[in-house]
């Protein structure tokens, strides 16, 4: 994960690619690709995490991975 400090979606992609061109170009056995751009995150641990993906298209969708959403234990 990089934090490129912008808030427009093709500006992220823009330094994204720069960044995964740095990287591809002086290793040889790594190689780095671009999965998602996310506006916002709330990382608690290794793959706990909820954020806010920002699509190509302008639509943001809510990633939660590894956290639970609803407990059992509460009443309604």
């Amino acid at each position: 994960m990089i934090d490129a400090n912008v808030t427009d979606f093709d500006e992220a992609i823009k330094i994204g690619n720069e960044f995964k061109k740095l990287i591809n170009s002086k290793s040889k056995k790594l190689e780095i690709d671009i999965d998602n751009v996310f506006e916002r995150m709330l990382l608690l641990q290794k793959k706990k995490y909820a954020a806010v993906e920002l699509k190509g298209d302008g639509t943001r969708v809510t990633q939660v991975k590894g956290l639970d959403q609803k407990r059992r234990e509460y009443c309604n």
